[in-house]
């Protein structure tokens, strides 16, 4: 199992709108405000790391377009 991962968003409307498509992607994530700053929680759910991180992949580029409009700092704590 992979820890959670954290990817920082502007705001809570975009936050809510990565929470949808990484739903859709077949991971559980919610919407968490920590250190001041809205961020999305991915979790694993026992996944093999390398298939959530695949899986996780495949949904950013899909949340994030084309375009690339959507964007965040991922990391591997929540903000402080």
């Amino acid at each position: 199992m992979a820890d959670p991962v954290f990817i920082a968003v502007d705001d809570g409307v975009a936050g809510a709108d990565l929470v949808r498509c990484l739903a859709r992607h077949g991971l559980a994530a919610g919407l968490v405000r920590a250190g001041g700053r809205w961020q999305v929680e991915v979790d694993s759910l026992g996944e093999d790391p390398r298939s959530f991180f695949a899986d996780l992949g495949v949904a950013l580029a899909a949340w994030s377009g084309p375009g690339g409009h959507h964007g965040g700092r991922i990391s591997r704590r929540p903000a402080a």
